[in-house]
């Protein structure tokens, strides 16, 4: 599961989205797991993710800077 927004964690709006939360989903559907799913939105400027997504991101050798180059922030929950 994921959530996305057009805003900040201060509430400035952008014109896109630009935030993506990736919520570990393992026991409910692990293909939304999977962290190649989500390189096709375009924008992103922070990215929270959980611990066992960034685990598996690591394990597949994802740079999620290659998928969004405008990112700005990278928040590891769980960490």
């Amino acid at each position: 599961m994921f959530v996305v927004r057009n805003y900040d964690d201060v509430g400035e709006i952008y014109d896109s989205i630009s935030y993506l939360y990736i919520l570990d989903q393992m026991d409910f559907n692990e293909a939304f797991c999977d962290p190649t799913l989500y390189s096709e939105i375009e924008g992103i400027k922070v990215l929270h993710v959980d611990k066992a997504i960034q685990d598996k991101a690591d394990a597949m050798r994802v740079d999620w800077f290659s998928y969004w180059p405008e990112l700005e922030k990278i928040v590891v929950e769980g960490d």
